[in-house]
């Protein structure tokens, strides 16, 4: 956004009224700052472009899975096989989507976990032998 307008004592009220109408086009927009006629090698234009219907974002349903049945599993092998293979509809998407989201979240949850106890029981060893190098004496060698 680009907004021109030369400083005079009274400039208050044409930038701010520049400044709204600006706000609606997208290009730039030089005016006097006293209010009287514009400068004649500049021409005002306003694109108002498309009007903004906003629409709510469609959020899916987060679905917890039991991923010990069998048939479940067996469902989301036959709808990879078909998403890899580009023939599955939209529907089979959306549930393959679903499913694979709520599969990663366990699988990289139960990972975070054993690294987190991976990391604490590490740093309990260092704590401990950082406490048994205290009390050796150093050997030569």
């Amino acid at each position: 956004m680009i907004v021109y307008v030369p400083q005079a004592p009274s400039a208050a009220a044409p930038v701010a009224t520049a400044s709204a109408h600006h706000a609606v086009s997208g290009r730039t927009f030089q005016g006097t700052a006293s209010g009287g006629t514009p400068p004649t090698d500049s021409l005002l234009v306003v694109d108002i472009g498309d009007s903004l219907d906003p629409q709510p974002e469609k959020q899916a349903v987060l679905e917890h899975f039991n991923w010990s049945n069998e048939t479940l599993n067996r469902e989301f092998i036959r709808l990879e096989q078909k998403v890899l293979a580009r023939k599955a509809t939209q529907d089979e998407l959306e549930r393959y989507g679903a499913m694979k989201q709520d599969r990663n979240s366990g699988i990289f949850a139960d990972r975070y976990l054993r690294d987190y106890a991976e990391i604490q029981r590490l740093r309990k060893l260092s704590e401990k032998l950082a406490e048994v190098q205290r009390y050796l004496r150093p050997v030569s060698i």
